[in-house]
């Protein structure tokens, strides 16, 4: 089966010379321009869209770039006049703490919203996806309330591994390695084909903002596919 590449412009680069070379050695394979007629159809239609997608691509990126600009550029993006104003208003003597509520000030004396339990209430609970060889694809949840979000007051989470042959039980806490540490809830670990046909054991634990670990999760073991 021919090698297609998967990304859009390597895709079409192929095309284009792979149709044209079809067509200009037609004879060799016992074809004619009736049997091409499809694919030839095929491709007119994939050349009137694919350049009007990638022209879509760069205006939205451009789109994106002026929505960023106006909100944090300097000096007139939104959010840095807008934090301007907020710390008068926080240093002037008339505001009061229904003022600070309303605009999300911060209480002298209390903590700031999202600041959460210390140690975090919870634990990730970790899926690993094996379907490439030598790798294996992490994704959590927090465990109270099934979304990917992290819990409030937590800034990372902490992925810990050990490589255990198959067959073998888990091992204790003392033999895991800290891999990584991740603010999104999703982690790529690579192998060496040595490690092939081996168990990974991963234990996962959110992280306070003060640095204050959480619980271990379950461990969550899959082979390494060779």
């Amino acid at each position: 089966m021919a090698n297609i590449p998967e990304r859009d412009a390597d895709f079409d680069a192929y095309v284009q010379t792979a149709i044209q070379y079809i067509n200009d050695n037609m004879a060799t394979w016992d074809f004619d321009v009736g049997d091409l007629a499809q694919l030839n159809g095929s491709k007119a239609d994939w050349d009137g869209k694919f350049p009007l997608v990638e022209a879509a691509k760069i205006e939205l990126k451009s789109i994106i770039q002026n929505k960023d600009d106006s909100r944090k550029a300097k000096p007139n993006g939104l959010q840095v006049v807008l934090r301007a104003i907020l710390a008068i208003i926080a240093a002037h003597p008339n505001t009061t703490n229904i003022d600070r509520v309303h605009l999300r000030i911060p209480i002298p004396g209390e903590p700031s919203e999202g600041g959460g339990a210390s140690p975090p209430d919870g634990r990730p609970v970790v899926t690993i996806n094996t379907s490439k060889r030598l790798e294996h694809k992490l994704r959590w949840t927090d465990e109270l309330t099934g979304k990917r979000a992290k819990p409030a007051g937590v800034k990372e989470t902490q992925i810990w591994m050990a490589i255990t042959a198959e067959g073998a039980p888990v091992p204790g806490v003392e033999a895991f390695l800290l891999v990584g540490t991740r603010s999104k809830s999703e982690f790529l670990k690579t192998f060496d084909s040595a490690d092939a046909g081996k168990v990974a054991n991963y234990i996962l634990r959110w992280v306070h903002r003060d640095g204050t670990p959480g619980s271990w999760s379950e461990v969550g073991r899959a082979t390494i596919v060779g």
